[in-house]
């Protein structure tokens, strides 16, 4: 077990999941592997908008209002490096899981459970439907691309 209390997100994470441990909140799903930290999530996803000049609460309000999606809103840190996550369930559940799309390959359905199959060959068992799943990417892509209009807006109404 891999402990990083300083672990930040960044565009090699690819999951974060409650620990079943009691003495950490995380488990952080990285391309260079599974680490663990006593933040829980929601520090991790917060620090991660603060780093970028907003917060967490700030972007889901925003996706919220804008594209209305007023249940398990993706999460769109900045429009510069398109770093994004969704929930599987709701971001107040404890076992909410946090999937960074850029890094999904595919999906597997072996017998009743569905599994987020990563570029680089990790498999983590997912606590939602194929429907829920299919549906957050697509969301997450929605707001992604949202994010990117308003932005490539902007800079041509400021250069104007």
């Amino acid at each position: 077990m891999i402990v990083k209390e300083n672990y930040r997100i960044s565009q090699s994470t690819m999951a974060l999941k409650e620990a079943l441990t009691p003495e950490y909140n995380v488990e952080i799903h990285d391309v260079d592997g599974v680490f663990y930290s006593t933040k829980t999530p929601r520090e991790l996803l917060d620090e991660a908008c603060m780093d970028r000049f907003n917060t967490y609460n700030g972007r889901i309000e925003a996706a919220r209002k804008i594209l209305y999606y007023p249940k398990k809103t993706p999460l769109v840190f900045g429009h510069h490096d398109h770093l994004s996550a969704f929930p599987t369930k709701s971001p107040d559940a404890y076992d909410c899981i946090w999937i960074f799309p850029k890094h999904i390959k595919t999906h597997v359905i072996e017998g009743k459970d569905l599994y987020v199959l990563f570029q680089n060959g990790q498999m983590l068992k997912l606590n939602c439907s194929l429907y829920t799943f299919q549906r957050q990417r697509e969301r997450t892509a929605n707001c992604l691309m949202n994010i990117s209009d308003t932005a490539f807006i902007q800079v041509i109404v400021k250069n104007s």
